[in-house]
């Protein structure tokens, strides 16, 4: 519901194809901690304009991080690899 009241947090289910329900915490801003992270549960935010560093469960998915385009989940979650690849210190 878009034209409903702005909210600062929303938990959301989305059905995959697979059959996988993927548990979404999202937020404008980032959080170190958030409810069903350890259930896999990933945190989607914005706010940062790309500044923070995210990791293999939680990322920046402002526009801007994006070229200014929508991303699919699965383009995320080659986000999110990137990011524990990066923590690593793989090249």
């Amino acid at each position: 519901p878009w034209d409903g009241p702005v909210v600062d947090v929303a938990h959301v289910r989305v059905p995959e194809p697979s059959g996988h329900v993927q548990g979404l915490w999202l937020s404008h801003y980032a959080h170190r901690v958030w409810p069903r992270m350890h259930y896999g549960e990933l945190h989607l935010y914005g706010h940062s304009h790309g500044s923070l560093p995210g990791t293999a469960a939680s990322t920046d998915v402002g526009v801007d991080c994006f070229g200014f385009r929508p991303v699919t989940l699965a383009e995320i979650r080659v986000r999110l690899a990137e990011n524990a690849m990066a923590a690593e210190g793989a090249p």
